[in-house]
């Protein structure tokens, strides 16, 4: 997957902060909208300036979906801001989920299955936090909005997930958005093993991808949401977000001439 140059954003203190704008709706009629929606990492050790640059953008809103024992020991920059609004909305909480089934997909990579399970369980188990969610994004005066979790991978991947479906983009390129945690991430993860003495040699952002974000994964879980309930948008119609949000967000996706 070829990266647009906007859709990674340099910025200090942070290794995974993505814009989802730029993709072109399934219909071909529509593209997503820059500078909207951004889907990051952990803000917690911004330094000034690249705070400062996050508000420059002009962003007014921030969802952080961590877990509460998560901002005891690190807090975002953004906490308290004067400039925006702020939102602590842990996505899967403490408490231990209910065991859930693999979604059935024969041939299925074991690992990518897993990693499906659990994101299938927050979906199904979760479903307040994920109402309260997009129900904050899709509220007036919400956009440019951020959203993320710790890694801007798993939390901020399902997230994102709803939000690019709602918009009408292809299953394999919301997929293909969610795997591209992978050349962000790499990095620092074989800093870490070099530092413990690990180095390991010639691995590479696919396989990164492969081992922690395989594509395959989402695919399922949007598979799951067409299976259960027929789509992304029945699925957040189902847990509580009405006809006027669910339009308001696509509205904030989509160009205003690509809004049915």
């Amino acid at each position: 997957m070829e990266i647009d140059p906007r859709r990674h954003l340099e910025i200090e203190g942070t290794l995974n902060i993505r814009d989802l704008g730029g993709y072109e709706t399934e219909d071909g009629k529509g593209k997503t909208q820059w500078r909207r929606f951004l889907r990051a990492d952990s803000l917690f050790d911004l330094p000034d300036a690249s705070r400062q640059a996050l508000v420059d953008l002009g962003l007014r809103t921030v969802v952080d979906l961590r877990r509460g024992s998560e901002l005891d020991t690190a807090p975002s920059v953004l906490a308290g801001s004067k400039e925006l609004a702020y939102h602590h909305l842990d996505m899967i909480g403490e408490d231990p989920l209910e065991p859930f089934p693999a979604p059935a997909a024969e041939g299925a990579d074991r690992y990518a299955q897993r990693v499906a399970t659990s994101y299938c369980q927050w979906l199904e188990q979760r479903q307040p936090a994920v109402r309260q969610i997009l129900g904050v994004l899709a509220a007036p005066g919400a956009l440019p909005a951020l959203f993320n979790c710790a890694a801007g991978k798993d939390r901020t991947g399902c997230t994102a997930a709803l939000l690019l479906g709602l918009a009408g983009v292809p299953d394999e390129v919301i997929a293909a958005d969610y795997a591209l945690s992978a050349r962000f991430r790499v990095g620092s993860y074989l800093e870490e093993l070099a530092s413990k003495g690990e180095p390991r040699v010639g691995y590479t952002w696919e396989d990164f991808r492969d081992e922690f974000v395989p594509d395959e994964a989402m695919s399922l879980v949007l598979r799951h949401l067409q299976q259960q309930y027929g789509g992304v948008e029945a699925y957040v119609r189902a847990i509580g977000l009405d006809a006027g949000q669910v339009a308001s967000l696509r509205a904030g996706l989509l160009d205003a001439d690509d809004v049915s």
